[in-house]
């Protein structure tokens, strides 16, 4: 883990050193290129943690009869119910607030801790996932509780705020550095701009791969029932 300050430095030290928004290698950024580097960076965070699962989440939801299509929304959570309070108030997450920070769903339980089949057309018990935060049940039981996994995102960073910590693997900082500076040459003027932007691009690119080949981000699942029990479901 770094904090968003580090990666400032590691940025005005190296990959943007020769660029005035580096103060020429000083180690800082200038104030008024922070927030255009912020964004950037948060483009790159959502696509590493797109690309690779680096946080799994859980929610339950519970079965409504009549409801077939749960869309994983803050409105229609437990927790923000007092709120909208015309819509179903399915996931429940009144111990830990949904964060409505879904990327897609990965995998389904049932009630007993069961996995559920999930976009099977000749399984007539599957449930689907036509979007990226939808879950669609053919046949729900109304009462009945389900565990939903799902890939999140990281939390946008915000201008200003250097303490922030930016969660991410060691092997993927290199990435994160080029992601950013591959933005920062790609917007400037002039074909040699360009083309190291390019570069950069491409350096992400190859260390995404190198990640990949070696195996080195371990996205072992953990063990969905554990929610269930921490809600009283079982």
């Amino acid at each position: 883990m770094m904090t968003v300050e580090e990666l400032f430095t590691k940025l005005s030290v190296g990959e943007l050193s020769n660029l005035s928004m580096s103060n020429e290698g000083s180690g800082q950024i200038q104030e008024k290129s922070q927030a255009k580097l912020i964004s950037y960076t948060n483009d790159a965070l959502m696509q590493l943690y797109s690309r690779f699962v680096l946080l799994e989440k859980f929610v339950v939801i519970e079965m409504i009869q009549g409801i077939t299509s749960y869309y994983l929304m803050k409105r229609f959570a437990q927790s923000n119910c007092a709120l909208v309070s015309q819509d179903p108030c399915y996931i429940k997450d009144l111990l830990e607030p949904f964060e409505e920070d879904v990327i897609k769903i990965l995998e389904v339980q049932d009630h007993l801790g069961r996995r559920v089949t999930l976009n099977d057309q000749s399984d007539a018990l599957s449930m689907f996932t036509p979007r990226p935060n939808m879950l669609q049940v053919p046949r729900p039981v109304e009462g009945l509780a389900l565990s939903i996994s799902y890939q999140a995102r990281h939390r946008k960073l915000e201008p200003g705020v250097m303490e922030a910590p930016i969660y991410l693997p060691e092997v993927l900082e290199e990435a994160l550095l080029a992601f950013v500076a591959g933005k920062v040459y790609s917007h400037m003027n002039g074909e040699e701009n360009s083309a190291k932007g390019q570069e950069y691009k491409g350096k992400y690119e190859e260390q995404c791969q190198l990640v990949v080949d070696r195996d080195l981000v371990n996205n072992t699942p953990d063990t969905t029932s554990e929610i269930f029990k921490r809600n009283g479901w079982i």
